[in-house]
């Protein structure tokens, strides 16, 4: 079905003012940026704790996983050419509506997760320099992170990946560092088999680890047991690293994120004004600022706290649409005009593995955790009509 419907055509006219200049190199530091927050610091320590030597079988089970739905998005990707990234993929499948609560949960998972690592910045920062720990100061380092980045990336999208490219660098070293100084450290008795952890206590951390990829990243622990065995020194590159890590996580946000508004704009899910293009750089500049006031505004008040419990449900509910969304674009053969798709052998049993995953660890969510991603999604399926019934008026 390679024909594409006057919607998805209107869509790409719209889409061909943004400036595509994100190239290979770029495009891999974004994801390398995104996935290496500065949880990176503490969500390994948190695992252990709850396996204990087990712990590597999280790992394990978290990357097949992940290889599962990055396979999907891969494949969906190659068929569809709108922006928007996962929404569009559900919705280009399943119809606005769907597409829309993909939007809506995806959201919640990026600002969710944005505002949870500003407040990192912030703490780290205050860590390494106490001048800047007041109430205040805290505001006034945040409005300064999001600013430098909302300028930033209103200039261009080549300015904004320069600028995730250089910082995935610098927060690769301490990293690197960390590992090359702590591979002395390991005892070998905790790494012994202590047998099946149990379905639930791996089930748990698994939602955990994925949850590092998108969710809220605390603060880095691991500065202080740096300090025992290092002093002040490791301790200053722990917090150095976990600082630049949340800082490159913050960068590639707001690279990407904010062209969720603008697609809800572009598709008419919210008023055009977000699909604006900004005249001469051709960014979307309208969903910029608009993302980073509202994760700015997330970020003072502390209540991404309360987003960071729709975050853990919301990004699975979200991966399985797009599955899902994977799954029929496949069967329906639908392909971007004169594109490639990706095919490889067995390609098709790819996303009903992937939703078998997703289901499985869905089943160690709360049911407060359903219940709250539930009502949010209740209230955006209220607004949706409203808006499309006064739109036909």
């Amino acid at each position: 079905m390679a024909d594409k419907t006057p919607s998805i055509q209107r869509a790409e006219q719209v889409d061909h003012q943004l400036v595509r200049g994100i190239g290979i190199p770029a495009l891999t530091a974004n994801i390398v940026s995104s996935t290496i927050g500065a949880g990176i610091f503490v969500i390994p320590a948190t695992v252990a704790a709850g396996l204990g030597p087990a712990a590597p079988l999280a790992f394990i089970c978290c990357a097949i996983a992940m290889v599962l739905f990055v396979t999907c998005f891969a494949i969906a990707g190659s068929r569809v050419s709108l922006t928007g990234g996962l929404y569009a993929y559900v919705e280009v499948a399943f119809g606005k509506y769907v597409g829309f609560l993909a939007g809506i949960l995806y959201f919640l998972t990026a600002l969710g997760a944005v505002a949870g690592v500003v407040n990192v910045l912030a703490n780290s920062i205050a860590l390494v320099i106490p001048f800047l720990g007041g109430p205040l100061m805290r505001i006034v380092v945040m409005l300064t992170v999001y600013g430098v980045l909302v300028l930033i990336n209103i200039r261009g999208v080549r300015e904004g990946a320069g600028a995730v490219t250089t910082i995935t660098v610098a927060k690769l070293l301490p990293l690197l560092l960390f590992i090359g100084v702590g591979i002395f450290f390991i005892n070998p008795q905790n790494l012994s088999w202590p047998g099946w952890p149990g379905s639930k206590a791996l089930g748990d951390s698994v939602i955990l680890l994925i949850f590092a990829f998108v969710g809220n990243h605390k603060d880095a622990p691991l500065a202080e047991a740096a300090a025992r065995f290092l002093g002040n020194i490791g301790r200053t590159i722990l917090l150095a690293g976990a600082t630049i890590s949340a800082f490159g996580f913050v960068t590639s946000d707001i690279l990407s994120s904010p062209r969720m508004i603008f697609a809800f704009g572009r598709d008419g899910a919210l008023p055009k004004w977000f699909a604006h293009v900004h005249p001469r750089y051709r960014s979307p500049d309208v969903a910029i600022i608009t993302y980073a006031v509202l994760a700015f505004a997330l970020s003072i008040t502390g209540t991404f706290e309360k987003l960071a419990v729709l975050s853990n449900v919301a990004v699975l509910l979200m991966y399985l649409l797009c599955c899902a969304a994977c799954w029929f674009l496949v069967q329906r053969d639908v392909r971007a005009h004169g594109a490639q798709p990706f095919n490889f052998p067995g390609m098709k049993i790819v996303p009903a593995l992937a939703i078998v995953a997703i289901i499985w660890i869905l089943a160690h969510a709360t049911a407060w955790e359903f219940e709250v991603n539930g009502i949010v999604l209740a209230v955006a399926s209220v607004f949706y009509f409203l808006r499309a019934k006064l739109r036909s008026t």
